[in-house]
């Protein structure tokens, strides 16, 4: 099984990157890691995480395409 999530990227200028820093830390300690594929979404940079083995950029992009209705899940 493989999982993906995203976690906020810990710039120098946020106020909360000590927090965005120990949520990726709590991530990594379970056994996800951190990939480069990032986005932008509302003024904010993103990074995806990933657990049970990467996930390419391609299938987080069908992935997104579904969530939004362009396009049916594979079975």
């Amino acid at each position: 099984m493989k999982i993906m999530l995203d976690v906020e990227i810990p710039h120098k200028g946020n106020k909360d990157a000590a927090k965005r820093r120990r949520r990726i830390d709590f991530y990594k300690r379970h056994g996800f890691t951190l990939t480069r594929t990032t986005y932008m979404w509302q003024g904010e940079e993103y990074a995806m995480m990933t657990y049970g083995g990467n996930i390419s950029k391609a299938r987080w992009g069908e992935f997104w395409d579904m969530i939004q209705g362009r396009v049916k899940p594979r079975k």
